[in-house]
């Protein structure tokens, strides 16, 4: 069930932290979540893309965005359970420039 649900919000854009949230929710215990919780932290880069598409965000965006909407994004971004040092590069990225991943972000 865990690694399932994991999975299911992974595809949806949410992050690491919205998918423990959501198996604490659901009463699976801390042991049992570990692998669905390392699922997810493998996945966080393509899953903050996903969410970033769906909402329009940094490089998905029809144009730069202002300061008060890129702290939208960046919170958008964090309330879908992503870092916050994650957020503020896909949002700050230019519109149609999709940056890489590096080790930091993951």
């Amino acid at each position: 069930f865990a690694a399932a649900r994991a999975a299911s919000l992974g595809r949806r854009g949410y992050g690491e932290r919205r998918v423990a949230q959501a198996l604490h929710a659901a009463g699976v215990e801390e042991a049992e979540g570990a692998g669905a919780r390392a699922q997810a932290a493998a996945g966080a880069w393509a899953a903050a893309l996903r969410f970033a598409e769906r909402r329009r965000i940094g490089p998905f965006s029809a144009r730069k965005a202002d300061p008060p909407a890129r702290e939208k994004a960046i919170a958008s971004l964090v309330r879908a359970g992503h870092s916050f040092a994650l957020a503020r590069r896909i949002a700050d990225a230019e519109p149609g420039h999709v940056p890489e991943p590096d080790d930091a972000d993951l």
